[in-house]
């Protein structure tokens, strides 16, 4: 409760109101529960209908597509260059939507409520998707990993928007109904699988969690919800008492890197289900406190993590830097709610902002209440 005290003082702050952190559906609310988003936000100034004018990137109904690695490399860390060439052909379409919606939602939070025409945009794209039905054939497992990664981020997108849109605007049944089945297909593809594949308990897990959590609130699905939250929970299950996770030391070379892309749905699945009644924080002994401590100490000293993962690290960096800000953006979710076990407490100020498409965008925004950018 101590915890959850110091968070709300500050969350209240950037929420202006606390009953915007139970959704007001109204009309919509006949079949579906009102799951809180992970984040508060402004309401707004007035209700819009959906831009359904908006200009939008070609919805992507049918994905393929193979990884980027080497075939026969059992730790999938070396890339194959043309595979990877092929690979962000095919993903360009995706994460293009991606970052426009979130970037109007980012600029409806960002105004306090007061620019709902972004919301409007950011809901009128996602309408028109779901009206095409996309993402509906996935043709490769890889394309299934995408699929999870896309709704993940597509669903904190929808969060941040659809209390400016109008309840009587049929396009939010449209665009929720849409989630339901997205979030179904997310699951039914991991519950069908080999549950020894690394796959079905790895990185791709947790971020199908977060994309069965995120349509389950979008939604208001409770049985979404749930299975997204016992996901994450799978991950943190695995978490070992010096907070690595052995799938991603599994990864070689790599296993610095996702042991921070996992650190992302993990912890924003912690984040929704300690909105609503389930918290993930504390589960298999604080897993999620140690998995954070043993990756941060490993991007200060990548050694550690290579003696666990038999490989020195490569830099997570784009540039050849330890790394990127999207590395740790996930980080601003847990500063939020445990500034004091924050390891990197003191940084932050020259971190921020903060940002990652695939978690909602802005985390610094979102999480800390700072707008960050005009």
């Amino acid at each position: 409760m101590a915890d959850w005290a110091q968070f709300s003082r500050r969350s209240l702050i950037f929420a202006g109101a606390s009953s915007w952190l139970v959704p007001a559906v109204g009309a919509c609310a006949s079949a579906r529960a009102d799951l809180r988003p992970p984040f508060a936000a402004f309401p707004p100034a007035k209700l819009v209908k959906l831009d359904r004018a908006v200009d939008t990137p070609e919805p992507v109904i049918s994905l393929s597509g193979d990884s980027r690695y080497v075939r026969d490399d059992p730790a999938r860390a070396d890339v194959d260059p043309d595979a990877a060439e092929a690979y962000e052909r095919a993903v360009a379409p995706l994460r293009s939507f991606e970052r426009e919606v979130v970037r109007h939602a980012n600029r409806y939070v960002r105004s306090r409520g007061q620019t709902p025409a972004h919301a409007a945009r950011a809901g009128g794209m996602l309408w028109r998707w779901a009206k095409a039905d996309a993402l509906d054939e996935m043709k490769s497992d890889t394309a299934h990993f995408n699929r999870s990664a896309s709704v993940a981020a597509m669903s904190l997108a929808w969060m941040q928007v659809r209390e400016a849109i109008d309840p009587d605007d049929d396009g939010r049944r449209d665009i929720e109904k849409w989630f339901d089945r997205r979030g179904d297909e997310v699951r039914d593809f991991y519950d069908e699988k080999d549950p020894e594949q690394r796959s079905a308990r790895n990185n791709h897990r947790y971020w199908a969690g977060l994309a069965a959590a995120g349509a389950g609130v979008a939604a208001g699905s409770t049985r979404l919800l749930d299975w997204g939250l016992d996901s994450g929970e799978l991950g943190l299950r695995q978490v070992d008492r010096d907070g690595a996770l052995p799938l991603e030391l599994s990864r070689g070379k790599r296993a610095l890197y996702y042991h921070a892309y996992a650190l992302g749905p993990l912890t924003m699945l912690a984040e929704i289900g300690a909105r609503n009644g389930r918290s993930l924080y504390d589960v298999h002994g604080g897993a999620l406190h140690r998995l954070v401590r043993f990756t941060l100490a490993g991007i200060e000293n990548p050694e550690r993590i290579a003696q666990r993962a038999g490989a020195e690290q490569e830099p997570l960096g784009r540039n050849g830097g330890p790394f990127d800000a999207g590395d740790v953006a996930w980080l601003e979710i847990y500063d939020a709610r445990y500034r004091d076990r924050n390891p990197w407490m003191r940084r932050m100020t020259e971190l921020r902002p903060l940002t990652l498409t695939r978690l909602g965008g802005d985390l610094t925004l979102l999480f800390s209440g700072q707008n960050t950018r005009a």
